[in-house]
């Protein structure tokens, strides 16, 4: 299986324990910079192989509006995501992720 992770750094610890953990389970990985990449007409255009079986989000704060848009769009697109956008954006506001714990 392909599997891309969408990490500002590959030379980041946690992107490359990643990277090492999926390589020892023969697993195909790819490091893939959500900034490279860049959506038009409902397409993903950038540095992302279209035969991806899973993509392992890894987005910073400092980019969550643009991350999640481009994986949202992946997502709309078929291709399955460990941690949802949904998700992402959720846990970013605090009030939302508390309200989302109470079950209101």
């Amino acid at each position: 299986m392909l599997i891309s992770i969408l990490s500002r750094d590959a030379r980041l610890y946690s992107t490359r324990r990643l990277v090492e953990a999926a390589r020892r389970r023969n697993h195909r990985v790819d490091v893939v910079n959500p900034l490279d990449l860049r959506v038009e007409l409902g397409e993903v255009y950038g540095p992302l192989h279209r035969e991806l079986g899973a993509l392992v989000p890894r987005i910073g704060a400092s980019i969550t509006e643009y991350g999640c848009a481009i994986l949202r769009q992946l997502e709309q697109r078929g291709h399955w995501s460990l941690n949802p956008s949904y998700g992402i954006t959720n846990s970013r506001d605090k009030l939302t992720s508390l309200q989302i714990m109470q079950g209101e």
